[in-house]
């Protein structure tokens, strides 16, 4: 299956048409659509740690929620100049990892996917 093919059946999942690209923050951050997955990492914020993490388990796939370049729109511009930036990307493109950013489907499907997984994490689903 492909990084676009993933992507694809978890906004079907949501239940709600994909948003226009240039409507959403949920977008491919690193990687190719066309890449084979081999394993899929899902984290809340695509740290380092999260990134070596999935490169020690063999992961090229990873599905954040918070944005990958430090910003809500994830624009690189004004890291041009940033070191810290570029041995971060340094390190996913020497591995080829695909990151995309899984924010507001997760937010606006028939149900908040955040809310419902706390509820469940915190037993509370039963008092909704």
């Amino acid at each position: 299956m492909t990084v676009r093919e993933v992507i694809n059946r978890i906004i079907e999942k949501t239940g709600m048409e994909p948003l226009p690209q240039d409507k959403t923050c949920d977008q491919l951050m690193t990687g190719s659509p066309d890449t084979e997955v081999t394993k899929i990492v899902t984290t809340f914020m695509a740290t380092a740690e999260v990134i070596k993490k999935a490169i020690e388990i063999g992961a090229n796939m990873i599905i954040t929620h918070e944005p990958t370049w430090f910003t809500g729109a994830d624009n690189t511009d004004w890291l041009e100049n940033d070191p810290v930036y570029h041995k971060k990307k340094e390190l996913i493109d020497k591995h080829n990892i695909a990151i995309w950013r899984f924010h507001d489907h997760m937010h606006m499907g028939c149900e908040d996917g955040i809310y419902r997984g706390f509820d469940m994490e915190m037993g509370w689903n039963n008092y909704r």
